[in-house]
């Protein structure tokens, strides 16, 4: 008779095994109460994130800079909690938004699952991704031994992206949840898929293809901008104010290598390609180093090259599987830097006027952070992945009406400001959860007041955002 699923469950803690040896072993152990003895000595965070674990005591280097739980795993299996987090970390960034609340979140395949259920489970399949063979240092490869799930043949049990989904959005605006900034992290699951499965058949429904071509063709005319018109056109998400004191160094390169694929033959065809992706590479092992200002420029320059590598190179992929994936995942590395620094204003969660030029760079940042977005995004329908949808930018104000954005004196931005405070009274500014909230499955065209108020002042970056809410053929 041939193995079933429910044929190879533990009958007494009921967990599930892909494979009837691990199953014999399990049961070895379980029905007699014996705990296996952990091999692993690294940290469960370092040992979750696949990175190497300098075995510091109380708290390893990596959770002390990033302010996480350390844990150590001792030889009979059991978790010695050896310190907590005290620091403030990028979750306490947002305060208040109008009188949108969220949950305590964390990413998984590109949503959001609620705090209380990963203090339920401490083997949750949420990391900080690494950065890859070529742009990681060595220093920061995996050098523990995790005996995992993974190891020991036992089934994955993750969420359905439906679920999760359908649950952030019922938690959201609950008057008893803390609001928190995203963390912005891909989740192993996703890593996983991106990496180690070989590109699938495209999807072919009509109104995902068409989604997925204006959104590319949008996103091609960003390197467009960049090497037919320097600065005097800028894409959607670099703002003037950020070429006040010059051109950021990975800008002006950019700019360069724009200009080279736009005069490209086919003869040069392969050229481009490499002098491209190594740029990209070069930014992901450097943008570390990086000051404030230096690392926006970065990711903004990134976003712009890897446009043009995923779809400006013709018709066939310019990289092979999986090293156009493993870009992707680099990429999360550099969002969450990014968003380390700052996503959220005080007089945005207030609803006053702010500093013209901090607005503008907190609004470049969450719009680059929302482009790389919008990349993996096409890149997934075009491959055959699954999309990646964007419920972790749930907090994020949603981009700003074009002529806040495209103002360029600080006297006429005060004035444009005070108007938009205005008539944004009633609620507080739109964001990205709401957004989530439109159907576009709905026979009728209307939208409800707000979402039309906001997509009334929207740019080619709100036209995206709405044209993808409708064209993935997700109903909530």
């Amino acid at each position: 008779m041939p193995l079933t699923r429910k044929s190879l469950t533990c009958p007494r803690c009921s967990r599930r095994f892909t494979r009837a040896s691990s199953l014999t072993r399990h049961c070895k152990r379980c029905l007699q109460d014996i705990k296996g003895p952990s091999r692993r000595k690294s940290c469960r965070a370092c040992a979750r994130a696949k990175l190497r674990c300098d075995l510091q005591r109380p708290r390893c280097s990596r959770c002390e800079e990033r302010t996480l739980t350390c844990e150590y795993v001792s030889r009979d299996g059991t978790t010695i909690v050896v310190s907590t987090a005290e620091k403030p970390t990028i979750r306490g960034q947002l305060k208040r938004q109008g009188d949108q609340f969220l949950l305590d979140n964390k990413v998984v395949d590109g949503s959001t699952v609620s705090a209380t259920q990963k203090d339920a489970s401490e083997s949750d399949d949420v990391s900080t991704v690494d950065c890859g063979a070529e742009s990681t240092p060595r220093s920061q490869e995996d050098t523990s031994q995790d005996t995992t799930s993974d190891r020991d043949g036992t089934a994955d049990s993750v969420t359905t992206e439906s679920e999760i989904n359908h649950e952030v959005l019922e938690n959201i605006g609950s008057a008893n949840s803390e609001p928190i900034a995203p963390e912005l992290v891909i989740s192993n699951y996703r890593r996983r898929l991106l990496l180690n499965e070989a590109r699938r058949t495209p999807n072919t429904d009509p109104v995902a293809r068409h989604t997925m071509h204006f959104v590319i063709r949008v996103l091609k005319s960003w390197p467009r901008m960049m090497g037919s018109h320097l600065t005097s056109q800028l894409p959607a998400m670099i703002h003037r104010l950020q070429l006040a004191d010059g051109i950021p160094i990975p800008l002006a390169n950019c700019c360069t290598l724009a200009k080279m694929w736009i005069m490209h033959s086919e003869e040069s065809r392969d050229l481009v390609q490499r002098t491209v992706h190594n740029e990209v590479r070069r930014l992901l092992r450097d943008y570390h180093e990086y000051n404030e200002m230096e690392l926006l420029a970065a990711a903004q320059s990134m976003l712009i090259l890897l446009i043009i590598l995923f779809f400006g190179l013709g018709h066939s992929p310019a990289l092979a599987h999986p090293i156009d994936a493993q870009l992707l995942v680099d990429m999360w590395n550099v969002k969450h830097k990014l968003a380390s620094t700052g996503l959220f204003l005080d007089q945005e969660s207030n609803h006053t006027l702010p500093s013209w030029k901090e607005w503008a760079m907190v609004s470049a940042k969450r719009r680059t952070i929302v482009g790389l977005h919008h990349l993996e995004f096409a890149w997934s329908l075009r491959f055959g992945y699954p999309i990646l949808t964007c419920f972790e930018l749930g907090p994020f104000p949603a981009p700003a009406a074009r002529y806040l954005w495209q103002s360029d004196r600080e006297e006429e931005w005060r004035r444009l400001y005070k108007d938009w405070l205005k008539q944004w009274a009633d609620g507080g500014s739109y964001k990205m959860t709401e957004l989530f909230r439109v159907n576009g499955s709905k026979e009728s065209d209307a939208l409800d007041p707000r979402s039309e108020l906001w997509l009334a002042e929207a740019d080619e970056f709100g036209m995206m955002l709405m044209a993808e809410a409708n064209g993935i053929g997700v109903e909530f």
